[in-house]
């Protein structure tokens, strides 16, 4: 795949990699939740997916409520009572049309990192585990949800062992990334960068696409790296009604109104008000400005708070200019770089 063929819309990416059937995750962890994508999922109405996801917001309620999902892993999801809103989780499981498996929230995690790392397990502290129902009731991972053997190195003491997950496709929102796919994401992280590297295939979507020396000189910030970005989208509000730390902060009015629908004809108005009679994620945004008007919108713009600079000067830098080497050295063959001396 070449750096360009990266660059798609959502309409592209979702329609290319998120096929009926397949796993999801929703990578982002309690901040810049995947929307544009997740909507234009909704849009496109993909059906019988498997979502994994540590802990579920709003994005995950679509992806119910517009009947996109078959089976959830999850260790929280977020639910007002039933009799003060209509909650998709709730009548989808009492309907038997949705099964769902719950881990605690770091075992969620802790599948995801064994996923990324390659690894055919992960052992965990398993006292709450072993003490609680999340042992004992299992969905449709049966016995393969989790293992129970002896420390090999303190006999005697249990130590629960959980499978690696990988899921077919992530789902990822970011702040900033460049046209070659380095995504860079700042902000609570939890478990999102374990997710998105687990996946197969990863779909972001970014605020804003930045030239390559500014992703440099903050390396520390990419946590996906360009050869694992599948598909790219340059995607402003691209998380709203959630927060993009350094963008925009949460909408909380809008989101909200999500929980205070009553019925499932208030619901199914929402979703074609916000999600079926928009074209795409700048249409979106257009509607929002007729409903609210561009005061409220610009009000959710982040105030500047910089970080400190860091001095990233090094031997390696210095090198490199004394030998006359540029980064497009590194992308030759070391068998082009090096003369090899061989004795005879």
């Amino acid at each position: 795949m070449g750096e360009s063929d990266k660059l798609m819309t959502a309409k592209e990416a979702i329609k290319k990699f998120v096929k009926d059937g397949c796993s999801i995750t929703l990578a982002n962890f309690a901040t810049s939740e995947p929307f544009a994508l997740t909507h234009e999922v909704i849009r496109q109405q993909k059906r019988n997916l498997y979502l994994i996801k540590s802990s579920s917001f709003m994005a995950s309620d679509q992806l119910l409520a517009a009947g996109c999902l078959r089976k959830i892993l999850t260790s929280w999801h977020l639910r007002m009572s039933p009799t003060s809103y209509y909650s998709p989780i709730d009548k989808l499981l009492k309907e038997k049309k949705i099964e769902i498996e719950d881990y605690s929230n770091w075992t969620v995690a802790a599948r995801t990192l064994a996923g990324a790392w390659g690894l055919p397990f992960f052992p965990v502290k398993g006292n709450s585990l072993l003490v609680s129902d999340i042992g004992k009731i299992r969905s449709f991972e049966g016995e393969n949800k989790l293992k129970v053997i002896e420390n090999p190195f303190n006999p005697g003491e249990k130590v629960v062992l959980v499978p690696p997950v990988n899921p077919d496709v992530a789902l990822i929102h970011a702040q900033r990334a460049d046209e070659n796919g380095n995504v860079q994401l700042w902000g609570p992280l939890g478990d999102t960068v374990y997710a998105a590297l687990a996946s197969k295939v990863i779909i972001a979507s970014v605020e804003e696409i930045v030239d390559e020396e500014t992703v440099r000189r903050s390396p520390f910030l990419t946590v996906i790296p360009e050869f694992r970005v599948n598909a790219l989208v340059h995607e402003e509000w691209g998380a709203h009604p959630m927060e993009c730390l350094g963008y925009y902060d949460m909408d909380e009015p809008f989101l909200v109104q999500w929980y205070a629908l009553l019925t499932r004809k208030m619901m199914e108005s929402w979703m074609d008000e916000w999600i079926f009679s928009v074209e795409n994620r700048t249409e979106y945004i257009e509607h929002y400005i007729e409903r609210f008007g561009i005061e409220k919108l610009n009000k959710l713009r982040a105030k500047k708070y910089m970080s400190a600079p860091v001095n990233l000067g090094s031997t390696f830098e210095r090198d490199m200019e004394k030998w006359g080497i540029g980064w497009e050295t590194f992308e030759q063959p070391i068998s082009e770089m090096v003369e090899w001396e061989v004795e005879e």
